[in-house]
């Protein structure tokens, strides 16, 4: 039976060394890559079964990686790994800047609507103080509320019906 193609990606030298080193004897170990701007070449080339793709990368980051990653490989098998002592709180902040951008570039472009006082501003300021609104509580949503549930989710584990 022909072994499983590995690609592994982090960054960290000695880390990528002993994965390396610890999976070389039942897996084929395609390329070790430890900057994600040069993730998509080495998929490219490789084809690998199994991605072991570390979450904190210089370039790009896993998660920013993933759907890439999936449009050149739908069958590839992604493991995400990290050396954070909290998976879930690692991932949180890999999103914390684009989303806070994004949420602060559209707040920030409805707030001369919600001070308007000129022709139909009767209903520009509803509209903006709601859109406002949706956007800083979506935000708090996906920074908060989604890393919570995602904690006690995972710290539940699976259920003794699905195995899962």
């Amino acid at each position: 039976m022909a072994r499983l193609r590995v690609m592994l990606v982090e960054d960290h030298e000695l880390v990528g060394q002993g994965l390396k080193a610890m999976l070389g004897e039942r897996y084929d170990i395609v390329a070790l890559v430890r900057d994600g701007r040069e993730v998509l070449d080495a998929v490219r080339l490789h084809n690998p079964d199994i991605i072991l793709l570390d979450l904190s990368l210089p370039g790009r980051t896993g998660v920013d990686l993933l759907p890439d990653i999936r449009a050149l490989n739908d069958k590839v098998r992604i493991l995400i790994v990290t050396m954070h002592a909290d998976p879930v709180l690692a991932g949180a902040v890999t999103v914390l800047r684009p989303v806070l951008t994004t949420a602060l570039v559209a707040a920030v472009g409805f707030v001369p609507m919600a001070f308007s006082s000129r022709a139909g501003a009767e209903v520009q300021r509803p509209l903006a103080t709601v859109v406002i609104g949706g956007i800083i509580s979506s935000t708090l949503l996906a920074l908060a509320v989604l890393p919570v549930l995602l904690r006690l989710l995972v710290a539940r584990g699976p259920t003794q019906e699905t195995g899962r």
